[in-house]
């Protein structure tokens, strides 16, 4: 199967449900099936930012974050500190699972945990509160809050062998837009979802309310 056929099906499957077999109603600027496959795209989107929904409340209440629908966008990279910083510039992505500290010289790591802003002011201020590191031992605690583009860790690189010089981090990636080239990273369980949606969109674009409301119903059931 060659890249794209997966969205060309998905097209087709949608076209087939909002009786347009061929490009007329919904086309799109550039292809026949732009406006469709956009829709398509949009609902791969609503997917992954409702589960990822899901992942952060478990987060906060501190539980095992696990989502097979999720699995195929979750990557890692590791990124080095200049010396003497204690933050780093994060690549693109839509979500941020974890990080660890990475000493280069053994590859010993730290995990390191994330606060908000307010707290980890609070603690990295305080060391009474749990402020502590061991850089040689890879014991200790080190905390970390995330902007839109850094993250900020309570401990600064170091120039010495026995220092963190290093963090992986592990995150959810933003897919590629679907198009003739371009499949949906989401697995096949998820293709019902999919068309549903699109349709639901396709639909509302026309001002077909009821029908819309049909594949409204239908993504809601699925989603769960």
């Amino acid at each position: 199967m060659a890249a794209g056929d997966i969205t060309k099906a998905l097209v087709t499957r949608v076209r087939s449900l909002i009786n347009e077999t061929n490009a007329g109603f919904w086309t799109g600027t550039t292809s026949a099936n732009g406006d469709i496959q956009t829709y398509l795209d949009n609902a791969q989107s609503f997917i992954i930012d409702w589960r990822l929904l899901r992942l952060m409340e478990l987060q906060r209440m501190n539980k095992t974050m696990d989502d097979p629908v999720l699995d195929p966008l979750i990557t890692s990279t590791q990124v080095a500190w200049a010396t003497s910083q204690n933050y780093i510039t994060l690549p693109a992505l839509r979500f941020l699972i974890s990080a660890e500290m990475v000493l280069s010289s053994s590859g010993a790591t730290l995990p390191i945990t994330k606060l908000n802003v307010d707290e980890f002011r609070l603690r990295r201020t305080n060391y009474y509160i749990g402020h502590n590191t061991n850089e040689t031992d890879g014991t200790g605690q080190v905390f970390y809050f995330v902007t839109s583009s850094m993250l900020v860790t309570s401990y600064p690189a170091g120039t010495h062998s026995t220092y963190y010089d290093k963090i992986n981090i592990y995150y959810i990636t933003t897919p590629s837009t679907m198009s003739n080239s371009v499949d949906p990273v989401l697995s096949a369980y998820c293709y019902e979802g999919l068309v549903q949606y699109a349709c639901y969109l396709a639909l509302m674009k026309k001002k077909e309310y009821d029908k819309a409301q049909i594949h409204l119903t239908n993504f809601i059931k699925w989603i769960g």
